[in-house]
């Protein structure tokens, strides 16, 4: 069995792709940006946070004022389960009001630890 191959001549191949480059150019733009856009609106997406159910503001809600000897201490309460702090330092985080009446804070920076009042 004798195999014989036929030569390929490159420039008339490079002929006709030049020839009919408008046939294919448009539609492979066209599909690379697609696919590109689905593909960041896909990851935009799932990074989008989920919608939070909004907490109602309690009676506790609002700001408070200490003053320990010249030493001024605010704290401020608000939506629904947010706190700032001040002491001269900002300190933020999420407050929880217990069966009690007491008021668990969880700070937001792990190294300010937690409190209660």
């Amino acid at each position: 069995m004798k195999m014989t191959f036929k030569s390929i001549n490159l420039p008339e191949v490079m002929k006709k792709v030049v020839k009919n480059w408008r046939k294919w150019l448009w539609p492979t733009i066209t599909a690379v940006l697609s696919v590109s856009l689905i593909v960041m609106l896909a990851v935009t997406l799932s990074n989008c946070p989920k919608d939070q159910p909004e907490i109602p503001e309690g009676p506790e809600t609002g700001l408070y004022y200490y003053d320990d000897n010249g030493i001024e201490f605010t704290l401020q309460l608000y939506s629904g389960n947010q706190f700032t702090f001040f002491n001269g330092v900002t300190k933020a985080g999420t407050y929880t009001v217990e069966a009690d009446g007491s008021i668990s804070f969880a700070f937001a920076k792990e190294e300010d630890g937690t409190a209660s009042a």
